[in-house]
């Protein structure tokens, strides 16, 4: 599979007219990999999740590998909760490629005193297959109908993947900002 660039994005099946929101799933096709970005995920679906991603050690060894700002995830069930209590505008989308939850991305006031935030996360034993990037391009395509007009990405300097991921869709470095060990890229 190639690597995707800023101009060879996937691009949605569905089309949406603005001020109408999308339906819980949207699907789209990028590459050979079919993906799904759900939104407002039911609670099976958020176990799934749970099952696929967050349960094993290795998995949490994988989403506290770079910690934002140092927080780490205990347990699955508490990454869960906080998925499930978004509000304020957040939202969360699950990622199922071939009909299995393989991550999420969750957007809004995720991270305090950084509005306009999205986070990314893609299982251990999913990643290294153009995932976690498809799915962003899937997100930032989708956003404009979501009402979403701003989105930022913060990651520890040290994050490489997420860094990458973030370049290959086209997210450029907000060298103004200034936090120790963190990075800042808006999306276009």
């Amino acid at each position: 599979m190639s690597a995707l660039s800023p101009i060879n994005v996937p691009v949605p099946l569905i089309v949406f007219r603005k001020g109408i929101a999308p339906p819980d799933e949207i699907l789209y096709f990028a590459s050979n990999m079919p993906l799904k970005l759900i939104r407002n995920p039911t609670e099976d679906q958020l176990q799934e999740l749970g099952r696929n991603c967050l349960e094993s050690a290795e998995d949490l060894a994988h989403i506290n590998a770079h910690p934002y700002r140092n927080v780490t995830v205990e347990n699955g069930a508490q990454l869960l909760d906080f998925l499930r209590n978004q509000g304020n505008g957040g939202h969360c989308f699950l990622v199922s490629q071939d009909g299995e939850i393989v991550g999420f991305i969750n957007y809004g006031s995720v991270i305090p005193h950084h509005r306009n935030a999205f986070g990314l996360v893609i299982g251990k034993r999913y990643t290294g297959r153009g995932v976690a990037t498809t799915a962003l391009s899937q997100f930032l395509s989708a956003a404009p109908a979501l009402g979403i007009v701003e989105i930022n990405g913060y990651c520890a300097t040290a994050n490489a993947a997420i860094i990458r991921v973030m370049e290959i869709n086209g997210m450029v470095r907000d060298p103004s900002f200034q936090e120790d060990g963190t990075l800042k890229f808006k999306a276009n």
